[in-house]
């Protein structure tokens, strides 16, 4: 059994580095060990992405066609799988506007989305075949709520529940049209959250409801493979939230309506911390739903070096827990901004993995992208999560088996100091360090 390893260390200036991993013999060995499992498996993998927002599309509008075309070979030939992009505007689109205007939906058209998303959307599916569409409304059309316009919160006006749900019908065909039939739909993007921007408030029992009752029966009316995913907001009280819309699910599905319903499962942010024992809940009482990260960003730095570290841990950090506690997919926010941080309609700025230079035609690769990579280019779609154990909490590790049968571990050390370390994995062994304030993956 051979094993390889590439290293990133941002203060020695070094990225992607192969390194030489000593075999060794497992036997005695009792110090400074991080065991593999490969026997005791976990959740599937199904992949990495990010959102294509209007604020990306505009981004990539910028880049010419040469720079653009070589930038998404290279996100979505080796690294991401999966999109989520936006059912009308959001706070990361120039400006607000639904699909249609009018309550009999005669006006409905996503003429809009054809300027700049399909053609992204096409460019990017003849890259990866296998892309993954995970579709999230922020606001249904103002006429619809209570508030009577498409920001600050509101509710759906329940004399509008079976309206949205055809509005919602109508945009999955439209695309299928495009040639791109969604594979998600989370019913809600932040369903508690009382914004400035494109927002709707619901209950678990009103977004359950309106999963079951209205948009489920217009997905199966279409034979559409679209999957509904609720919550899409902070894991702070997802284990709460997803414990009472599947409870109210089964209610009715089982003792109302008699019909299975189309919830996959849960979507989840990360902007109220941590919390992975949340999700590792949700995992283990409903094993057989889906968990979704489907969004997260750092503040804006304006590429201050001092920041691009303490950034990149954040998403390795958060990927590792993530993927430890049962999650599925996991998909960054936007796929690209401006210098900026934007641009977008409120003005509420944040960082990106990738972003356009100050002369809006070369692409700035954030150490955030570099810490991603270490994951992405090696977890594939479809890989085996598996356990691991490390001797030291300055060690976060992630392992998992890929389609290939190749072991996949990612190692980060935030510490100050280096680590050695012995990696176990069933009979086998190797010696390895990890430099301090550093990330390795490991191939075996």
């Amino acid at each position: 059994m051979n094993a390889k390893a590439i290293c990133t260390n941002f203060d020695k200036d070094i990225y992607f580095k192969q390194i030489d991993l000593k075999a060794s013999s497992s036997r005695g060995l009792e110090s400074n060990v991080i065991n593999v499992y490969p026997k005791l498996k976990k959740q599937l993998f199904l992949g990495f992405g990010a959102a294509l927002t209007e604020s990306s599309t505009h981004c990539l509008d910028l880049l010419r066609d040469q720079s653009s075309d070589k930038l998404l070979k290279e996100v979505f030939d080796k690294n991401y799988n999966f999109l989520r992009i936006a059912i009308g505007s959001c706070d990361f689109a120039l400006d607000s506007y639904s699909y249609s205007y009018k309550a009999d939906l005669s006006d409905f058209s996503i003429e809009h989305e054809k300027k700049s998303l399909i053609k992204y959307l096409k460019k990017i599916k003849a890259i990866n075949p296998d892309l993954n569409l995970l579709a999230s409304p922020w606001s249904p059309p103002a006429f619809m709520k209570s508030n009577l316009r498409l920001t600050r919160g509101g509710h759906l006006n329940p004399i509008f529940k079976k309206t949205y749900a055809a509005y919602l019908g109508k945009y999955l065909l439209a695309m299928k049209e495009e040639g791109f039939e969604i594979d998600y739909i989370s019913v809600q993007n932040e369903a508690s959250a009382l914004v400035p921007w494109e927002s709707c408030l619901y209950s678990a029992k009103d977004e359950t409801s309106f999963a079951v009752k209205y948009l489920t029966p217009e997905i199966k009316k279409h034979n559409l493979k679209t999957k509904i995913l609720i919550w899409d907001h902070n894991t702070d009280k997802i284990y709460s939230r997803a414990s009472q819309s599947y409870e109210f699910e089964e209610k009715l599905t089982k003792s109302i309506f008699k019909r299975e319903s189309n919830i996959a499962g849960c979507a989840f942010h990360w902007y109220m911390g941590d919390h992975f024992d949340n999700i590792g809940l949700v995992a283990k009482k409903y094993p057989k739903k889906l968990l979704f990260h489907t969004e997260g960003c750092t503040g804006y730095s304006d590429f201050r070096k001092e920041d691009q570290l303490v950034n990149a841990n954040i998403y390795a950090h958060d990927i590792i827990g993530c993927l430890k506690n049962g999650t599925h997919a996991y998909i960054d926010w936007n796929l690209l901004l401006d210098h900026k941080g934007g641009p977008n309609h409120l003005e509420n700025y944040c960082d990106a993995p990738l972003m356009l230079g100050k002369d809006s035609d070369s692409v700035i690769k954030n150490l955030t992208w570099t810490y991603i990579n270490h994951f992405s280019s090696y977890i594939a779609a479809k890989s085996q999560i598996i356990e691991t154990s490390s001797y030291t909490s300055d060690l976060e590790v992630v392992a998992a088996i890929r389609p290939d049968k190749k072991l996949a571990l990612v190692i980060l050390n935030q510490a100050n100091q280096a680590h050695d370390f012995n990696l176990i994995i069933e009979n086998k062994a190797f010696k390895g360090q990890i430099d301090e304030k550093s990330i390795i993956t490991i191939l075996v």
